[in-house]
């Protein structure tokens, strides 16, 4: 969440009260930076796991790259 916010911008005036932004990740085919998303957050999932999860995604990243 965002606080209020005021902005002068050459004459123009935008004064913000309060702004939420929402994110949200999708995984799918296309989906390069949800699948990324998704990804990283599953390595928080369980802290515990080891490194195994980090070479998994390392793994799925390069074989995103050798697919451009």
């Amino acid at each position: 969440m965002l606080g209020p916010l005021h902005l002068d911008l050459l004459g123009l005036v935008v004064d913000l009260n309060q702004v939420v932004l929402t994110i949200t990740a999708v995984r799918g085919a296309g989906n390069l930076l949800g699948n990324l998303l998704c990804s990283i957050a599953g390595l928080l999932d369980n802290p515990a796991g080891g490194t195994g999860g980090l070479a998994r995604l390392l793994n799925q990243l390069l074989g995103i790259l050798n697919g451009l």
